[in-house]
């Protein structure tokens, strides 16, 4: 079957669908696959304006710390491990909770929650236990709420991921 016969055999598939969620599931699938994607750049303190679900971080850097990330998991548990060891701490006094502040820690001596619960997705980093569960959303408000406990300013963190261009927005302020 050549490419052209594939696209009328799908032609017809799709005419054939009545169910209106399917539709539109099927055209931001394909918008997706075939729009444009560009490059942004943008700090932590600026990251949580995007809409960066579905999308995957590129690079990362801190300081002198720059490295290719594959996943929002990976550059979280590589920002963290960069934080700890900037500032040489191989066990903690007390865990270091997400952003909620609550019963869940981020990075721990023990892979374990405070209500006992053990870590669902742990990174071991010499002794202390890093949490790597949650969305995107939880692992980067996690990251600004440990800059504010060590005093790092999220401007400091330069973060790189592809966005497709018709999802890019720039907002000015007057």
């Amino acid at each position: 079957m050549n490419i052209h016969e594939l696209k009328n055999e799908l032609i017809a598939d799709i005419l054939n669908i009545k169910d209106k969620d399917l539709l539109l599931n099927l055209q931001h699938q394909i918008k997706k696959k075939t729009s444009h994607k560009r490059l942004v750049q943008v700090s932590l303190s600026e990251i949580l304006q995007y809409d960066v679900k579905d999308t995957n971080p590129e690079k990362v850097s801190l300081g002198k710390h720059q490295c290719e990330v594959k996943s929002w998991k990976d550059l979280y548990t590589t920002v963290i491990i960069w934080v700890l060891d900037d500032r040489n701490i191989a066990e903690l006094k007390a865990p270091i909770h997400d952003h909620y502040g609550r019963t869940k820690y981020a990075v721990s001596n023990s892979p374990t929650h405070a209500e006992g619960k053990h870590f669902t997705s742990q990174v071991q980093h010499g002794k202390l236990y890093i949490e790597g569960h949650g969305n995107t959303e939880h692992h980067l408000k996690t990251l600004v709420s440990i800059f504010q406990l060590f005093g790092i300013a999220s401007d400091d963190l330069s973060i790189s991921f592809w966005m497709n261009e018709s999802d890019y927005v720039v907002s000015v302020t007057i």
